[in-house]
């Protein structure tokens, strides 16, 4: 059948809905298949300025209620270009990367730090994580394995370098590694599509290196596009 888009219903009362300002870079990230979060990104500054205000803000959308809201005290790290990636068991949204821009110098800083929003009570935390950290960066991926707890963080740019280096962090244990990779790595890139998919085994009960923790499935990751 064709695919169409519909917009959003324009019944949103901006005055009792506190809906979230203008912005780009921001994440929009579907929990629970009922509501929406969207954190941080970047919004104008002052008429006639030309800077960015890098935001820390949380909005929650209800998609059955067509409804905005916005918690208390719930402001994350500011950043912008960063990832977002939600775990369902858990009821966690990981944010991962990113960038925030001084207002006053206009100076441009990545970050590697890993922050965690408990949806179920709307509080940030920062996760005691270890092992080998990947470099700050922006514009990158963070894809949640399916059947795992492994988060894979592909590609993004740091300082005008592009990367391709691929790192996992295991969100039981919060330690970060550096897998193995074999065969030849997609070219640097940022701004990128990063889709998780399981395929059953077929390897009929013989170990299969790839295989790892999944129940037998094989996880791929699949790259597309970006610049």
């Amino acid at each position: 059948p064709p695919l169409f888009f519909q917009p959003a219903r324009k019944s949103i009362n901006s005055k009792t809905n506190n809906p979230p300002c203008p912005r780009w870079g921001q994440t929009m990230t579907l929990i629970d298949h009922s509501r929406m979060i969207i954190y941080g990104g970047q919004a104008p500054g002052a008429e006639n300025d030309d800077s960015f205000t890098t935001l820390s803000d949380i909005h929650v959308y209800d998609i059955a209620q067509n409804k905005w809201t916005k918690p208390v005290n719930c402001h994350g790290v500011p950043r912008t270009w960063h990832t977002a990636t939600f775990l369902p068991e858990r009821q966690l949204l990981i944010s991962f990367g990113g960038e925030s821009t001084n207002p006053k110098t206009g100076r441009v800083t990545t970050t590697d730090e890993v922050m965690v929003l408990d949806t179920d009570i709307m509080l940030w935390y920062p996760p005691s994580v270890t092992g080998s950290i990947p470099s700050g960066r922006s514009g990158h991926t963070a894809s949640l394995l399916p059947h795992t707890n492994e988060l894979v963080v592909f590609g993004g740019v740091r300082n005008r370098k592009w990367l391709n280096s691929v790192s996992v962090l295991d969100t039981t244990r919060w330690k970060w590694t550096t897998p193995k990779i074999a065969g030849a790595a997609p070219r640097p890139r940022s701004y990128h599509s990063a889709t998780p998919i399981a395929l059953a085994s077929t390897s009929g009960g013989q170990t299969d290196e790839r295989r790892g923790s999944s129940g037998g499935r094989v996880n791929r990751l699949v790259i597309f596009g970006g610049n």
